[in-house]
């Protein structure tokens, strides 16, 4: 007799490409979403002479250095050099691999864990990872979604997959009548 799965651990079995161990698995990521932080994560894959395995299933989103004023300025809005840099980084390394761009002229352009749901990207039973600890908000739409960082980046933009720790679950029995209020 089979016992019950919670979502979590059907989508993770659904989405396995295989494990490690007990409680490590390799995930197929249906999507991988970036924002302009993680540029050395495409540094490092054009160093060694890699490209994005699937990249319509990568979005590029200009968000966390895009200013909310002098945006009709485009690039020349961005005040901080160094900001300013790393949203044309953003630019030139989607156009360089491919993947898809909302940039600071994009009218589809905004806070990258929101454009996901907004755009339809994010249904139930996906699993969506992003360069942002917001990402897991797309689990509201019954994905598997979460944040990663910059080498987790480069390993998903490289192969499509991610090595994961299945977490505990714990199943909760409530036996008799609630009290009402």
């Amino acid at each position: 007799m089979h016992s019950a799965r919670t979502m979590l651990e059907k989508i993770v079995d659904l989405h396995t490409v295989t494990t490690r161990g007990d409680d490590e698995v390799l995930l197929y990521v249906d999507y991988n979403v970036v924002h302009e932080g993680p540029f050395y994560a495409f540094d490092g894959l054009a160093r060694e002479g890699r490209h994005v395995l699937r990249p319509m299933q990568t979005i590029a989103c200009a968000d966390h250095y895009v200013p909310t004023t002098a945006r009709e300025q485009g690039l020349a809005g961005i005040a901080d050099p160094e900001a300013r840099s790393m949203v044309e980084r953003l630019q030139q390394n989607a156009e360089r691999t491919g993947i898809v761009h909302f940039g600071i002229a994009h009218p589809q352009q905004g806070i990258m864990h929101v454009v996901v749901p907004e755009l339809g990207m994010a249904h139930p039973g996906m699993v969506i990872v992003g360069s942002d600890s917001h990402t897991c908000t797309n689990g509201a739409f019954g994905a598997l979604a979460f944040g990663i960082g910059a080498s987790q980046v480069k390993h998903v933009l490289a192969t499509q997959t991610l090595w994961y720790r299945r977490p505990r679950t714990m199943r909760i029995s409530v036996d008799g009548l609630l009290a009402t209020a």
